[in-house]
Formats: structure tokens, sequence, C-alpha cells
């Protein structure tokens, strides 16, 4: 009886905050230069300003929030009306969100420190002895926990790469542009890492997808402005203009 007063309850929610025309809220978390807050505190990034060009297009009233990314990952999962980028997308999460598109594509390599010259890898078998780095509910983690690995799991990349530094972990996945970026932000030397191993199985597109109690209508607006923006040569120009940096 409780869990049907709770569903019912939902759904009342969810439809006085479409009858009130209340704004989608779209979660994010810091992960530059895909999405991220800048110096006066607005959130930016390759992956920010597609979305927003695409929520533009849609006619639609949004705001984004940018949380740690378990968080993030668990609203778009039982709240209504919630959209989040940029989410890889997997076999495993195919059926929890419904899905607009592409905003990103993504190469993820696991990094090492190149003074650990003895750390080496022609296959994911070679560092079963090793602690690997992963973020919360992200899915370079998942994959590597389901394979079996030991994973430092930590809430966000930064705490990653300063463990790495430390020595506390022996390589960590990300993307090469994502890297450059943790590198700034931290004061760490790029030249200080190098790839180990490309994650064939995690290296993919990355995408904005909405809770399943998103209208329909909605996630449909958002896909049609997404597809013109691909074919008016603007998608293209914003993934050119951040690759340059």
């Amino acid at each position: 009886m409780k869990k049907i007063v709770a569903v019912v309850l939902v759904v009342l929610m969810w439809g006085a905050s479409v009858a009130h025309g209340e704004p989608i809220v779209v979660v994010t978390e810091e992960y530059a230069p895909y999405n991220f807050t800048d110096a006066s505190g607005a959130i930016s990034g390759l992956s920010t300003e597609v979305v927003r060009e695409v929520f533009k297009r849609a006619g639609l009233d949004y705001r984004i929030d940018s949380v740690p990314w378990a968080r993030a990952y668990r609203k778009a999962q039982n709240e209504p009306n919630i959209a989040i980028y940029t989410i890889a997308r997997s076999a495993e999460r195919e059926s929890l969100f419904k899905w607009v598109g592409v905003i990103a594509d993504w190469e993820v390599y696991l990094y090492k420190l190149k003074s650990r010259t003895q750390l080496k890898a022609t296959k994911l078998d070679d560092l079963r002895t090793f602690v690997l780095g992963g973020v919360r509910d992200d899915v370079r983690a998942a994959y590597l926990l389901g394979q079996g690995f030991a994973v430092d799991l930590v809430t966000d990349d930064v705490s990653n790469i300063k463990k790495l530094q430390l020595g506390r972990i022996d390589a960590f996945p990300t993307d090469e542009v994502a890297l450059l970026e943790l590198a700034k932000t931290t004061a760490i030397d790029f030249a200080s890492m190098e790839r180990l191993l490309k994650l064939e199985s995690v290296s993919s597109d990355l995408s904005l997808a909405f809770s399943l109690n998103t209208p329909d209508d909605t996630v449909n607006r958002c896909r049609a402005a997404l597809e013109r923006m691909k074919a008016d040569g603007t998608f293209k120009k914003i993934q050119t203009k951040w690759r340059r940096r």
C-alpha cells in the first residue's frame, strides 16, 4: 500500500510541475572540458554549449545544476523531468533513460605516471595486481569493477589525478582532453603522465538523456533540435572550437 501511495504522489508532483511550467532540471558534473564551472561561476564546456543550444532550439525552459556524478545519476533515474549529460550510453544503461543523442565523442585510456617505467600492459588482464582509480557510478569504473579489478572509488577525477601523483593508485581511466584540463586545474604537469592502455569497451559517444518520467514530446523536441544542429554545421563548429583550445 505504501508503494502505491508513493507512486501516486510522484505522478501528481510530476503533473503539477508540468502544469505550472517549471523549468527542466539538467544535471551534470565537473568534467572539463565537457562540463565545468568557469571562473565567473557559470556552467560551461563543450557539452554544455551543445546542450544549451539544444534547449534553446527546442524552446524549453531549463536550469543546469553541477553536482557530484553519483548524485546526478541517481536524480536522473528517480525523478521526473530531469535531463543528464555528459553520459556514456551503454547496454546496462539503455533502459534507464530516454536518450536524446550524441553530444561528444570519447576515447578512454588508462593513464599512469611516466616515471613508472616498470608498469606496462598490452592487455587489461596484465593489470590484475594493480589498483585503478574510478569515479563512483561512472561507466568507466563500472566496467573495471565488472571485470573484477580493484578500483579505488572517488567522487570526481580531480581526486584521481591527485592520487595518481601520490602513488595511491597505479592508473585511472580518462580521455586526453579531459586529462589536459585536469592537469591545468590541479597545477599538475601533464607531461608527467602517459597512456597505458586504451579501454575499447568504454570508448564511445557521450550523450544527453532524460529521466524515464519525462514526456516524450520534450525528448522528441530535443532530438529534433540536436539533429538540426548537426545538419546545419553548428554541432561541428562547437566541437572544433573546444578541441582546439
